[in-house]
């Protein structure tokens, strides 16, 4: 920069450096403007009960015809669902399925690599989809959740199961210890035993995929689910109840720590939750044999009765 002086010379003028910060602040602000933009969408329509969660708020929404996602809010959708978006420039993006949870952007790239063939997995893993129409968008029908299998279990088995003391073998045990004093990896609007319960599902599909010393106590694979999983959570204190129906399908029930009124910072879907006589609200969580990811597991204990309590 010059400035004039007096005797009609120019001279360099030193810019000052909080001067060259600002400018450089400013632009950076404006580049990131510009990227956040390119993810700006919009729902054309989707099909079954697709929740959004925007960024700085806290209580999930369904998704409806217009509807602008940002870059940073967040999208659940349950199985067989379809969700297409269209960028803020107009351009039509791929249709979206199935089960899964994370940005737009995120879960179009999921969809891409399983499209390409890729190896990578989803958030919750691999699902086979069954052929839907397409209602326009808002629709909140939730139709019956298919699972890879039913995993009913028969009456000793359901017996064996709800008086199982798993959580007493040191195998359980040390892997609950590693996962509670590891960094928390859940979304940061999940609530701290919701985390944690999924943490230990994470942690249990992993060891159960390796031959392990926890991998060995659940040699059964049509009961390994139900057996480890209510096994973590008690060695690491999660309030949660054992729950077989009718049919012998085992379903843990786990105790959010939260009233109804605080329930849609989790979900906005009635059937994703029950509240119990007392007031507190439970997930339930299918345990059928085949579930890679405690959003799927979540997704299959949807609409559990009264009859649980």
């Amino acid at each position: 920069m010059t400035r004039c002086i007096p005797n009609g010379t120019l001279r360099a003028r030193r810019v000052p450096t909080w001067a060259l910060v600002l400018t450089c602040a400013l632009f950076a602000t404006v580049a990131i403007a510009r990227a956040e933009d390119a993810f700006a969408t919009r729902v054309l329509f989707s099909y079954g009960a697709v929740e959004s969660l925007r960024a700085g708020e806290t209580d999930w929404e369904f998704t409806h015809a217009g509807m602008a996602l940002g870059p940073h809010d967040v999208v659940r959708m349950p199985p067989r669902s379809l969700l297409r978006l269209e960028r803020a420039q107009g351009d039509r993006l791929d249709l979206l399925t199935g089960v899964g949870e994370g940005s737009a952007a995120e879960l179009l790239a999921f969809a891409a690599a399983r499209s390409s063939g890729s190896t990578a997995q989803s958030f919750v893993g691999p699902w086979e989809e069954d052929e839907v129409d397409v209602l326009p968008a808002g629709d909140r029908r939730e139709p019956r959740v298919t699972t890879p299998s039913d995993g009913s279990f028969d009456a000793p088995t359901a017996a064996a199961w709800l008086d199982d003391r798993s959580h007493e073998h040191d195998a359980v045990r040390n892997l609950a210890a590693r996962v509670l004093t590891g960094p928390r990896v859940a979304p940061y609007y999940m609530p701290e035993r919701v985390a944690t319960a999924q943490a230990l599902f994470a942690a249990m599909t992993a060891e159960m995929s390796e031959t392990s010393t926890f991998a060995a106590l659940f040699p059964d694979a049509s009961t390994a689910t139900a057996f480890g999983f209510a096994g973590l959570l008690a060695a690491a204190d999660i309030p949660a109840r054992k729950h077989v129906d009718g049919e012998g399908r085992p379903f843990v029930l786990l105790d959010t720590g939260l009233t109804v009124g605080g329930i849609r910072g989790v979900t906005a879907s009635r059937s994703l939750y029950r509240e119990r006589p007392d007031g507190a609200v439970e997930l339930p969580i299918g345990l059928a044999p085949g579930h890679v990811g405690f959003l799927q597991a979540w997704y299959a204990g949807q609409g559990v009765g009264s009859t649980a309590d």
